[in-house]
């Protein structure tokens, strides 16, 4: 998704005095736009932006790993994502159905429980996402790229998660 639609999206979707979210007043160059955004749709409707939100963190294996991490107002939580990416990561286009580690994470506190929003190869069930890469620098552990991801809401007692049972992410980075 290119810049504009991005712009065009953050403007559109977030309500005046909304707290939390955060779209570019029309008057800034694009260049000032926050480095991540992402769009939400689902249990709710929602664009948050944050100047930086991922990472590219190396092991002592050497194997790398995608780390993003974005606050998410209607949430009030964090959403938390790991993509293992190898030991050689480049750019070009990864899935859910590619990746053997990956998970993404972020939990609500609801009434008196929680809505976990959540997805992963460990979690159950699993979720999706299509990640495609469009620059990575090992030496100053930055990615950039798109992702789009599929959670599951998972709903404790007592809590009201909404009417969906999955949440669509859309993550520029």
């Amino acid at each position: 998704m290119d810049r504009a639609v991005l712009i065009a999206l953050a403007a559109l979707a977030v309500p005046a005095g909304c707290g939390g979210s955060h779209a570019a007043p029309p008057d800034v160059a694009p260049d000032a736009l926050p480095a991540c955004t992402a769009t939400f749709s689902g249990n709710f409707a929602e664009v948050d932006a944050a100047p930086t939100c991922a990472s590219l963190v190396v092991d002592a294996h050497a194997d790398a790993s995608l780390e993003l991490a974005l606050p998410v107002a209607a949430l009030d939580a964090r959403l938390v994502i790991s993509i293992a990416l190898g030991t050689a990561p480049a750019p070009g286009e990864i899935s859910s159905d590619t990746v053997a580690l990956w998970s993404a994470v972020a939990t609500e506190h609801a009434g008196s429980g929680t809505c976990r929003y959540s997805a992963g190869a460990a979690a159950v069930p699993p979720g999706s996402f299509e990640l495609a890469l469009t620059a990575i620098d090992i030496a100053a552990s930055t990615a950039h790229g798109t992702l789009a991801l599929t959670q599951y809401v998972l709903t404790a007692p007592g809590s009201d998660c909404g009417q969906s049972d999955t949440e669509q992410v859309s993550l520029a980075f």
